[in-house]
């Protein structure tokens, strides 16, 4: 089921991502991430990449309830180590991880095609 959905992205990444306009780098913020300025095909490798991080994620998750531990202590301890250590990123990155780490336990353990889900929440 999960190959539809990541064809999808695909599509969307090889056909749909070079329609949108280009950044303005007068309208950029200050010190802009790259992946503003990145082309349509830095995606393709990325929501591979992202997969593998879901699957590493999904691993640890499962891993820590079927030793026992309860939703919320996996949900704490995902948000910790979710939490980002950059500077540049501090309080956008860290914010988004810490949120993301925290609820990534309960959608792979409690939603309906959590893992699906927690792909496109990342993506």
């Amino acid at each position: 089921m999960l190959l539809p959905f990541l064809a999808g992205f695909a599509l969307l990444i090889i056909f749909g991502l070079p329609l949108l306009p280009k950044v303005s780098i007068l309208r950029a913020p200050f010190d802009p991430p790259e992946f503003m300025f990145a082309s349509a095909w830095y995606y393709l490798p990325k929501s591979a990449d992202i997969l593998f991080q879901q699957t590493l994620a999904a691993r640890l998750i499962l891993t820590a309830a079927n030793a026992g531990y309860r939703l919320r202590q996996i949900m704490i301890g995902m948000a910790l180590a979710f939490d980002g250590f950059t500077p540049t990123y501090v309080i956008r990155f860290t914010c988004a991880a810490t949120l993301f780490g925290a609820l990534l336990p309960y959608l792979y353990l409690q939603a309906h095609h959590g893992f699906r889900w927690a792909y496109a929440l990342h993506s």
